[in-house]
């Protein structure tokens, strides 16, 4: 009964040392809004080629959309190295889900100005949606999270 009752008491133990902090959560949070505020910035951007693409050639668009590309999976590296504590993988979760749906997204629009084909943009529109709903959902579990802290 005793070594129950020690296994119960040494994983308990290891539990809780698995759960971060409220100073880990916080500066989780912190570290992540300065790749959040990249990853705006990134769509800003690209919000602003969209506006002028008509009046680009055709290649520097697709030109664009892939370093806009390579810039997303820069991000999105910045993200998986970060240590995340346990409370914050629904955050996690839903912000490299946003990030990754908005770097298919410009990949599909310089797609569609690469081969013409319409299919990719009806795509891009799709992963522009799903974009939205992650970033929605990262939002809400921000919210949640600093509300824990205080």
């Amino acid at each position: 009964m005793k070594r129950i009752l020690l296994s119960i008491l040494v994983v308990g133990v290891l539990l809780l040392g698995a759960c971060g902090t409220p100073n880990e959560i916080d500066s989780y949070l912190t570290e992540t809004e300065a790749i959040i505020n990249e990853a705006t910035e990134l769509a800003l951007e690209i919000s602003n080629l969209y506006e002028t693409a008509t009046q680009l050639d055709s290649s520097e668009v697709v030109q664009k959309c892939a370093i806009y590309g390579s810039e997303y999976d820069g991000i999105l590296l910045k993200f998986a190295e970060l240590k995340c504590p346990k409370e914050c993988l629904k955050y996690r979760e839903y912000a490299i889900d946003g990030i990754t749906y908005s770097k298919q997204e410009v990949t599909e629009y310089g797609a569609y100005f690469a081969t013409g084909d319409v299919e990719h943009l009806y795509k891009a529109e799709s992963y522009y949606s799903e974009a939205q709903r992650a970033i929605a959902l990262a939002a809400g579990e921000w919210d949640r999270l600093e509300k824990s802290l205080k």
